[in-house]
């Protein structure tokens, strides 16, 4: 049989539960993303979608856990994120791994709209990577954010992959 693709796409224009700007073109990227995946995987394609105010970091969460949680060995478990991404000064435990201080992150509907509602951090998403990775589905992500380039770097100590990105300019043109 054919694997199976399990696809969790989530797309935020509206952030009007959180202190973010409004963003306008995700949503709609996210539903090209469907009409993509639906042409080419019609028969395969397990596909759930969190659009602006559904995408709270516990429904990201929940539907990261529980829906592509269900891929098995050789399906596809695909995330697909359009929204605001974002760097926050990282808790101090984190200073001997994160030498840097920060996090990077996807910012959810919700985030931010309290004290105590967060980004979905690096961290948070390099562990929801290793627990997709116990049943050995092939795992894929598209990320149309800010700092998008580090949210899944620290993978490659956890599993040995490694990521690709270009090196950061340094505003004289100079690579860092």
């Amino acid at each position: 049989p054919m694997p199976n693709l399990y696809a969790l796409l989530v797309g935020i224009d509206d952030y009007s539960m959180s202190k973010a700007r409004d963003l306008s073109g995700c949503v709609n990227d996210v539903n090209h993303y469907e009409a993509l995946l639906n042409d080419f995987y019609p028969n395969q394609l397990k596909l759930e979608k969190l659009l602006n105010l559904e995408a709270t970091k516990a429904n990201v969460i929940q539907q990261f856990r529980n829906h592509l949680g269900r891929a098995g060995k050789d399906d596809v478990a695909l995330f697909i994120y359009a929204g605001h991404g974002a760097r926050s000064t990282a808790s101090t435990a984190f200073n001997s791994f994160y030498p840097d201080g920060y996090d990077e992150g996807l910012v959810c509907a919700d985030s931010r709209s309290t004290p105590d509602h967060y980004d979905l951090a690096d961290k948070e998403i390099a562990l929801l990577i290793e627990e997709l990775a116990r049943n050995e589905p092939h795992i894929a992500f598209i990320l149309d954010s800010c700092h998008s380039g580090s949210s899944t770097r620290s993978m490659a100590d956890l599993l040995g992959a490694r990521t690709r990105s270009w090196e950061t300019l340094d505003g004289r043109g100079g690579i860092m």
